[in-house]
């Protein structure tokens, strides 16, 4: 059951990587595979190569990518193999199939993959949150290592505490945890007591509580984004001007534009409560929860199309469907990566997607308000 649930999802990242593929294609044939805003690159092709060093942030979108050089702040990458040579001045999140990295990343990492390598000499200055199949650890943590996933192997330093739930733990004779060792696996890695300087706590699990189970959470969060990036595709190939000037709008008036949300959302739990009451009113109530889901599905989607206007609208270009179907697709990587972090990561994309509820609630049926030129 492991195997083809592994298997499974390997698949799906494949799957994932040749649809944002054939998009990067798109970008290339449209001659607007790079633009820059204010230092910042955004970089969409089939095999991108970064050869030239980045002032600013950098985004990346292909399928085989190699990162040569330095990064001044932060990088975001979804892609299928990707390696990153070149050092890194601020957060580094990345979606892909396989991963290694060999440069320096100054500051946090999020990396969601089936394989990822920390090679030997690269240094990680904040901590490592991690979904993976398999990680293996050479390099060097600076702070603190969060991971769940198949198998997890030491082989370098972390200097803060390490939590993993895997399937097998296992720690190098050279590997140091300078906190404390928190694991849940399904055997006890008989670990020595000189490797950890804190305390060493091991929970026994069996093979569905670990292995499985990550599987299948890593297997929702890549379908969940999968369907996220699909609607925005659907959204902007017919209506791409109205969600454009739409988004405007939210932008211009964010407070309100939350709060909308917030009340639509609460308003459609707690309607629903009351219609269960009386026996005419449970198939409505069922409906209106059920459209509820829907909501937050579409809410989620523009909240990310709504982030990826005020980043591509900072270079003051005009912003037309494609270079903004790449940036809501980057922007819904970063949520998706953010949702793994503990306690803040669910708050932040719930105020997304309420951000995008209001933004929706506040559209318009006349023409756009939007001022004609």
């Amino acid at each position: 059951m492991r195997r083809l649930l592994v298997l499974g999802l390997v698949a799906l990242q494949v799957s994932i990587v040749g649809a944002l593929g054939a998009v990067a294609s798109d970008f290339e044939d449209k001659e607007i595979g790079k633009f820059m805003s204010n230092g910042d690159v955004y970089l969409i092709e089939e095999n991108p190569r970064v050869l030239e060093p980045v002032e600013g942030d950098l985004f990346l979108l292909g399928n085989n990518i190699v990162i040569k050089e330095n990064v001044a702040e932060d990088l975001f990458v979804v892609g299928n193999e990707i390696i990153i040579d070149g050092d890194v001045g601020g957060d580094v999140r990345i979606l892909g199939n396989t991963v290694t990295i060999n440069g320096n990343v100054e500051e946090d990492l999020l990396v969601t993959a089936s394989k990822v390598l920390i090679a030997d000499g690269a240094i990680i200055g904040g901590s490592v949150y991690g979904i993976a199949e398999d990680f293996v650890l050479h390099g060097y943590i600076n702070s603190h290592f969060y991971f769940e996933g198949r198998s997890l192997k030491l082989h370098g330093l972390v200097s803060g505490e390490v939590e993993a739930k895997v399937h097998s733990f296992w720690m190098g004779p050279s590997s140091t945890v300078g906190g404390n060792l928190r694991y849940s696996a399904k055997e006890d890695a008989q670990i020595q007591k000189n490797f950890v300087l804190g305390d060493i706590v091991f929970t026994k699990t069996d093979e569905l509580r670990g292995a499985e189970w990550f599987v299948i959470k890593m297997a929702w969060k890549a379908f969940s984004f999968v369907n996220n990036a699909v609607l925005a595709l659907v959204l902007l190939l017919i209506m791409p001007k109205f969600l454009i000037g739409r988004g405007n709008d939210a932008l211009k008036r964010p407070l309100l534009t939350f709060g909308a949300g917030l009340f639509a959302v609460l308003g459609l739990m707690f309607i629903p409560i009351l219609m269960f009451g009386t026996f005419v009113g449970v198939k409505l109530g069922f409906a209106m929860l059920f459209s509820l889901g829907l909501l937050f599905l579409l809410g989620s989607t523009l909240g990310a199309m709504w982030i990826a206007l005020a980043i591509i609208g900072r270079s003051k270009k005009e912003v037309t469907r494609w270079p903004l179907l790449g940036m809501t697709v980057l922007c819904l990587l970063g949520l998706s990566l953010i949702s793994i972090i503990p306690g803040i990561g669910w708050v932040v994309v719930f105020m997304v997607m309420l951000f995008g509820i209001g933004g929706m609630l506040q559209m318009p049926i006349g023409k756009s308000s939007r001022k004609k030129k």
